[in-house]
């Protein structure tokens, strides 16, 4: 499944799916809308419209892994789509991009595909249909990642830390 807002290349991902003949759904904005949503086909679902984060979520829990199509560009694109494979124990498969610097396939959460790139596409795509097991297994790291890396007690530690160094940098001796 893929869904989101900025810099995507849904048409790339669609034709991919189409291609490999597996099963895709696209979930985008009518900005995002590709002619290729035009053409019906059993392979991919498109949700055109805006929907809440709520509802887009719900959808994605049901994934086998989500994709970030995004395009190539020299700017952050996609990190909050990036956090919903981490939170919902996913397997990501995302092109680079500046703004993530989370190597996936390092960690064994999920595959790096080069933007714009049907190809690539075609050969994260196919192997995940034939993976599903080693997939669903990239979902459980990336949870675990997620919950040792980016969770709530981390944050409030580094912001505490934050606020601490700032206090000691500004205090202000009185005499």
């Amino acid at each position: 499944m893929a869904a989101g807002r900025s810099g995507r290349d849904f048409s790339t991902f669609a034709e991919a799916c189409i291609e490999t003949k597996s099963y895709g759904k696209v979930m985008c904005l009518d900005y995002d809308k590709s002619p290729i949503f035009d053409s019906p086909n059993p392979f991919v679902d498109y949700e055109v419209g805006l929907q809440s984060q709520d509802a887009i979520c719900r959808k994605l829990k049901d994934a086998l892994a989500i994709a970030i199509p995004i395009q190539e560009q020299p700017f952050t694109c996609g990190l909050t789509s990036f956090c919903d494979p981490l939170g919902l124990g996913k397997a990501v498969l995302v092109p680079e991009n500046v703004g993530i610097d989370i190597d996936v396939e390092a960690h064994g959460i999920g595959k790096i595909v080069s933007p714009n790139n049907k190809q690539g596409w075609n050969n994260v795509i196919s192997w995940v249909k034939k993976n599903k097991e080693e997939t669903m297994e990239m979902g459980r790291r990336a949870r675990l990642f997620s919950e040792e890396n980016y969770n709530s007690k981390i944050f409030c530690k580094q912001i505490s830390q934050v606020l601490h160094q700032v206090i000691t940098e500004n205090e202000v001796s009185c005499s």
